[in-house]
C-alpha cells in the first residue's frame, strides 16, 4: 500500500509540473512567442557592415572603414558593401565618399574635387538630392586611376555614372561593368572579375585613352579591336566652367 501511494504521489507531481515546463519553453515560429529573422526590429542592434576588403592596386591600396547603420525612425538600411552618398568639400588626392577614403586618384598624385549631381544629356548639374552622378574634377589634363572595386562600391551606393573632368575634357562612364570581347571573356574564365580590374583613363584635347590592367596584363581597348571593347562611355568637351 505504501508503494502504491508513493507511485501516485510521483504521478501527481509530474502532471503538475509538466504544464509549467511547457509554458516556460520558448517558441520559435509557433505559439505566442515567435522570432522573425527578416524583421529589422528584432535583429541584434540592426547593424550591417561594409566589406572592408583592401583595394590593393600598387600604391593606392587603402581600406574602406566599416560603416555601421543603426536603426532609424524609417527603418532604412544601406545595401551591403555601400556607403552614404556624401563627398568631401575640400580637394583631396583620393576620393572621400561616405566618410571613407576610396583609391580613385590622379596618376600624378594631384588633388581633385568631388561633387554629386545629375547628367542632363550634355552637362553635369550639381544637386543635393536624387543624385546619380559623381563628378571628379582636375584643373588640367590628367590621367585617372580607377579601380573596378571602387566602381562596384559606388554602384551599390546609388551612383550610376562616374564623370571624370580633366581640363576641358570630360568622360562619362557607367559604374556597372562595360567591357566585352574575347580578351575580357578569357579574363573572366581565369577568375578575374570586373572588380579586380584597374582602369587608367588619360583625358586631354577632347579625347580619352584607356588602359585596363587585369592581373599581370595591361591592354588598351583602342588597340585590341574586338578582343577588348567598351560601351556606354561618352567623351566630350566641358562646356563652361568645369
Amino acid at each position: 500500500m505504501k508503494q502504491l501511494l508513493a507511485l501516485l504521489l510521483c504521478l501527481a507531481l509530474l502532471l503538475g509540473l509538466a504544464p509549467a515546463a511547457l509554458a516556460a519553453r520558448p517558441s520559435y515560429g509557433g505559439g505566442n512567442q515567435s522570432y522573425d529573422i527578416n524583421d529589422p526590429n528584432e535583429q541584434e542592434d540592426n547593424i550591417s557592415y561594409v566589406n572592408t576588403t583592401s583595394f590593393g592596386f600598387g600604391g593606392f591600396g587603402q581600406e574602406s572603414r566599416p560603416k555601421t547603420h543603426a536603426r532609424s525612425t524609417t527603418d532604412s538600411l544601406l545595401p551591403y558593401n555601400a556607403l552614404e552618398m556624401t563627398v568631401a568639400e575640400e580637394p583631396s588626392p583620393v576620393l572621400v565618399f561616405g566618410g571613407a577614403k576610396l583609391p580613385i586618384a590622379l596618376e600624378d598624385g594631384g588633388a581633385f574635387t568631388a561633387r554629386l549631381g545629375v547628367w542632363d544629356g550634355s552637362d553635369f548639374l550639381p544637386q543635393s538630392e536624387n543624385c546619380a552622378v559623381l563628378c571628379l574634377t582636375a584643373e588640367t589634363d590628367a590621367a585617372w586611376l580607377v579601380p573596378g572595386s571602387v566602381l562596384r562600391v559606388l554602384k551599390n551606393s546609388g551612383i550610376d555614372w562616374l564623370l571624370l573632368q580633366s581640363g576641358d575634357t570630360q568622360a562619362l562612364l557607367p559604374t556597372a561593368p562595360f567591357l566585352s570581347g574575347s580578351r575580357y571573356d578569357a579574363w573572366r574564365r581565369n577568375g578575374l572579375t570586373d572588380g579586380t580590374f584597374l582602369y587608367r583613363l588619360a583625358l586631354s584635347g577632347g579625347g580619352m585613352q584607356m588602359e585596363v590592367t587585369a592581373g599581370e596584363e595591361t591592354v588598351a581597348p583602342d588597340e585590341a579591336g574586338d578582343a577588348l571593347a567598351y560601351t556606354g562611355i561618352t567623351t566630350t568637351i566641358v562646356r563652361g566652367e568645369p
